[in-house]
């Protein structure tokens, strides 16, 4: 089951549910299909739906996209020697869309400029026309833009540098199937903050590997601002990146659909 779960950003999809959940009630032993779904949250929607037997498999990572890029030149030949050392970074990859909260995102960052002005936010990613030029508003409205570094795109090589130099990932998000990004982040060791979403629900345990928090700019500015001065930092690090190594390769992955699926069998052929 690749699709969403239950939310206010999906209620044509939860309609389009109702006409298939009465057409799956004309098999009688619809109840003991096994389900695979991305994420907790897509289990617990099957789950409501009578579905018993669902097993949450998550996502896997290919690990050595991000070692070879032949198509691309090293961060250096563009000319984004960004890095002070007296500087905290913080990183957002994805869309420039309302969906993801990016003005809620520069919001969040002016709130922790108030106590902290060696703070940067990295920015890679498009967006549509109108949503992006009301974010580039904000930032000129709010003398944001001497703390603000904007790509449009990356390719997978140079983000595994963005990715290694930064401090802490970024993701806003009112709703995500599940969002590679933060498989990507706690890959190479980046904390994320981020919302209770399709991902998060199956990768990160609050306080861990990660921080799940509710969108409220005091809320995560206060998050941010203490991570800096967190002695717990590098073992959430270091979580992290265990959580994705020993959970969430491809052959991680396929290793547990092929035991949920045909059990014993699966056990006695290794």
């Amino acid at each position: 089951y690749h699709e969403p779960y239950e939310s206010k950003y999906t209620k044509g999809y939860n309609l389009k549910c109702l006409f298939s959940d009465f057409i799956i009630r004309f098999n009688k032993n619809y109840k003991k299909i096994k389900c695979f779904a991305k994420s907790n949250l897509a289990k617990q929607f099957l789950n409501k739906k009578g579905f018993k037997d669902v097993t949450t498999l998550g996502v896997g990572l290919d690990f050595d996209r991000f070692n070879v890029d032949k198509n691309c030149n090293n961060l250096e030949s563009r000319n984004v020697n960004y890095i002070e050392e007296d500087y905290k970074y913080l990183l957002y990859v994805g869309r420039i869309e309302k969906r993801r909260n990016i003005l809620f995102l520069l919001k969040t960052l002016n709130e922790c400029l108030k106590f902290n002005q060696k703070i940067k936010l990295i920015i890679i990613g498009n967006g549509k026309k109108k949503y992006k030029n009301k974010c580039f508003k904000y930032i000129e409205k709010y003398n944001l833009k001497s703390n603000i570094i904007y790509y449009e795109e990356m390719t997978q090589f140079e983000l595994k540098k963005i990715y290694t130099t930064c401090d802490m990932f970024l993701l806003p998000t009112n709703y995500e199937i599940f969002g590679m990004v933060m498989l990507e982040s706690m890959y190479f060791k980046l904390p994320i903050i981020t919302t209770l979403n399709g991902g998060s629900s199956t990768l990160i345990e609050n306080n861990r590997n990660g921080f799940i928090c509710e969108l409220d700019i005091k809320k995560w500015s206060t998050c941010i601002l203490n991570s800096f001065k967190n002695n717990k930092l590098e073992e959430i690090k270091l979580n992290a990146y265990k959580t994705i190594i020993n959970n969430y390769s491809w052959d991680k992955i396929s290793q547990i659909y092929l035991k949920n699926k045909i059990g014993d069998k699966y056990e006695k052929s290794f």
